[in-house]
């Protein structure tokens, strides 16, 4: 009896629970609303079209989808099963996939971009180590790097096409990172009438607009990068769901025109907006408060990192033992390191309209 209680126990918290990707990991699904997530209620919806249809390997967990100079990019996600991959966008077939990423990491959200020295790069997040990658178009890895969230997660990441990556962790704050420092510069909550719209997973960056999933909701969120307004909002709700969440959105070749998918769906559609990049964009100046806010959050952040290189530097100074050229070296290095600082907190004055 001991045993059946146990059984029916334990098949009773399993339709209560919804595993995000790891078996080790669970989140409970929204169930109170069509669409998912609560606030989609409160949205009026705008049309969209079907423009056409590719075969997906229905064994890939979709976690973030980017597109380059004629190829589709896919990250998946999965502990032990995390890639890239390049997929041709004209019958969906597999160019080439990448090697899994070691076990211990969780493939998320990825971004192609061009960096400052000209060249193409990937960028990947993992989900819950800290832990992104850059890579080459032709998937070979190129270094690792640290990251800090809000909720310390990486879910979905995008470039702007000036300077910042906009990185979601599943909280509702878009996070902008520069993308020769890749630490972050500043930061904005997503509202719509108030309310905060959170779980915000796989990112696109298009026409000066951030388009959002968000985790469980069979919606695209249209956001405004300058405030976190949500201007629009598309309810894919009609299109293929498996077991899985609609995750991904890419730009395609032609202006007006994206790739979405889901986690282990069977396909990846074409679809096309209605009413965005027709719609002009409206821009409110920033306040008062936000503007000092935002310098404040800049020069902050300066200052922490120089009094960091000042620390280190000191440090070194004393292992010099006195030696003279020892110490000059280290003094010049202090004032590159500090000029590059300064450097950057300009760029993120920048953002603050106070050029």
């Amino acid at each position: 009896m001991r045993k059946l209680a146990l059984l029916a126990l334990l098949c009773f918290l399993s339709t209560k629970l919804s595993v995000r990707g790891a078996s080790a990991e669970v989140r409970p699904r929204p169930t109170d609303v069509r669409n998912g997530a609560p606030h989609d209620r409160v949205l009026a919806t705008v049309p969209w079209e079907i423009v056409g249809e590719l075969p997906h390997d229905k064994s890939s967990f979709t976690q973030g989808l980017t597109y380059h100079n004629g190829i589709l990019f896919e990250g998946t996600g999965l502990y032990g099963k995390s890639r890239l991959r390049r997929i041709d966008p004209t019958d969906g077939s597999v160019m080439k996939s990448g090697p899994y990423m070691p076990s211990k990491y969780f493939g998320e959200g990825i971004a192609h971009y061009t960096n400052r020295s000209g060249a193409n790069r990937l960028i990947q997040l993992t989900w819950r180590k800290k832990t992104g990658f850059l890579y080459t178009p032709g998937l070979r890895q190129l270094s690792s790097f640290s990251f800090q969230t809000t909720t310390g997660e990486g879910w979905g990441i995008t470039h702007d096409g000036d300077g910042s990556f906009v990185v979601s962790d599943g909280s509702q704050y878009l996070h902008f990172w520069d993308d020769a420092t890749l630490t972050q510069h500043r930061r904005v909550a997503v509202t719509h009438n108030g309310k905060s719209i959170s779980e915000l997973n796989e990112l696109e960056y298009v026409d000066g607009r951030v388009l959002a999933n968000v985790w469980y909701s069979d919606n695209i969120y249209v956001i405004d990068p300058t405030d976190g307004n949500v201007l629009q909002v598309y309810d894919f709700s009609s299109l293929y769901r498996s077991g899985d969440v609609l995750n991904g959105i890419a730009l395609t070749d032609t202006a007006g025109e994206l790739f979405i998918t889901g986690k282990q769906w069977p396909v990846i559609y074409r679809i096309r907006l209605t009413n965005f990049w027709g719609t002009a964009r409206q821009t409110p100046a920033p306040t008062t408060e936000q503007r000092g806010r935002c310098v404040r959050e800049a020069v902050a952040a300066h200052e922490s990192k120089a009094k960091k290189i000042r620390r280190r530097i000191r440090r070194e100074i004393q292992a010099c033992d006195g030696d003279a050229d020892c110490r000059t070296k280290l003094v010049v290095k202090l004032r590159k390191k500090i000029a590059a600082s300064k450097k950057q907190m300009r760029a993120s004055l920048k953002t603050c309209r106070l050029d």
